[in-house]
């Protein structure tokens, strides 16, 4: 009797059990988001998401499901949550539940092109993570569910048929930021085997330096030199029709007369003698020079920003080194001042200006300072045509 009361009592939980459960998502206020399931470490996103832009979400959690993952499109932050702590039935999202960036990319170039292969090893506060960039991946990886702060990459490259030391970089990516899927630069200075295309910022899935989402498809070029032929065709037809009329017209003027007649335009009549031109009047006599004295020398050297030497950098921004010292980093207010540069540290390096020329020195930068891609240790001397890089900003040093 007590086996058959605890039967009836349990069938019906078993019963619940074996269904499916719902889950309510209530955002507070629409928006674009996109909602998955997936495993606790997150690799890829699937290809299909259920996408909603209302305030709440109804969904079914799948028997199998790890982990829940809710993508906010706007900010480009990712929520998530195991599938096991979701014990009621609905989950009231807060701003702070989006605690990581949804998906962060590395771009290797060099020279402004992707270049075809290379190895990247990723580390954020979650971990280390490692990822081979083929020709397949256009120059560029994409990381998943990456902890915000500071972020360090190694790159690892063959250059003129040698494996190369690992180009170690920093970058700090945090929940507030203008771009909702950063795009973390690595440019290798050293020559490597690249695509040949130069790198436009946007491609079948990164998005571009301002994009808020990315692209969907493919972003191929097309067409080739279909339109260069169809129109050098159409111009050669053109071209024959314009001189066989012109040959016609000059071999018979008076169908060009009674042509211009019937469109009412006034023919000029060429019997009439032109007007003679009119008289050029006589041009002045050049007034005698006056004679100055000439300016006292001065003893105090001077150079000016023509003729000093200089940085130039790869987007065409011109440094002159008029100073004996001028300090490059990122803080505002510097001789040299980058604040947009993420891979600069605040105060990079020193360009010092002397009688033998000009130096460099490192001040202790986080990513380095380096001449013609050799990473310098002290003060080291420029020479003219010296590719000089700070961090991911290259130049060449002028004078």
């Amino acid at each position: 009797m007590h086996a058959l009361w605890l039967g009836l009592t349990l069938l019906p939980v078993w019963g619940v059990s074996q269904e499916a459960r719902r889950l309510v998502l209530d955002f507070g206020a629409p928006g674009s988001r996109e909602v998955f399931f997936g495993p606790e470490t997150l690799q890829t996103i699937p290809a299909e998401t259920f996408r909603q832009e209302l305030g709440t979400a109804e969904i079914e959690i799948p028997k199998d499901a790890a982990r829940l993952y809710v993508w906010d499109r706007v900010s480009g932050n990712l929520a998530s949550k195991p599938v096991a702590e979701l014990r009621t039935p609905r989950w009231e999202m807060r701003k702070e539940d989006f605690a990581a960036v949804a998906r962060v990319w590395v771009r290797v170039e060099h020279a402004g092109k992707p270049v075809s292969a290379a190895q990247v090893r990723f580390q954020d506060a979650r971990g280390a993570r490692e990822e081979i960039l083929d020709e397949s991946a256009q120059g560029q990886i994409a990381f998943l569910n990456v902890r915000p702060g500071e972020i360090r990459l190694e790159t690892r490259y063959r250059s003129e048929g040698a494996t190369r030391p690992p180009l170690k970089m920093s970058f700090e990516v945090g929940l507030e930021r203008g771009q909702p899927e950063p795009v973390l630069t690595v440019s290798i200075s050293e020559p490597v085997a690249t695509l040949g295309a130069a790198s436009s910022g946007t491609s079948s899935e990164a998005p571009a330096s301002d994009s808020s989402s990315p692209a969907g498809g493919s972003d191929r070029p097309s067409g080739g030199l279909r339109p260069w032929i169809g129109f050098g065709i159409v111009f050669a037809l053109l071209a024959g029709t314009g001189y066989a009329l012109y040959r016609k017209l000059k071999e018979r003027p008076e169908l060009l007369e009674a042509s211009l007649k019937k469109l009412q335009v006034p023919i000029p009549d060429t019997s009439e003698p032109l007007p003679p031109p009119p008289a050029q009047p006589p041009t002045p006599a050049a007034p005698d020079p006056i004679l100055l004295e000439p300016p006292a020398a001065s003893d105090a050297p001077s150079i000016s920003s023509s003729t000093a030497p200089r940085l130039i950098g790869d987007s065409g921004e011109v440094w002159p080194l008029t100073e004996p010292s001028a300090v490059l980093g990122r803080d505002v207010g510097l001789a040299i001042s980058l604040p947009g540069e993420e891979t600069v540290s605040r105060r990079h390096a020193e360009l010092r200006v002397g009688p033998e020329g000009v130096s460099v020195v490192d001040l202790g930068s986080t990513n380095g300072t380096f001449v013609n891609a050799r990473s310098i240790e002290g003060e080291t001397p420029l020479q003219p045509g010296d590719t000089v890089q700070f961090g991911a900003v290259r130049c060449r040093y002028e004078a």
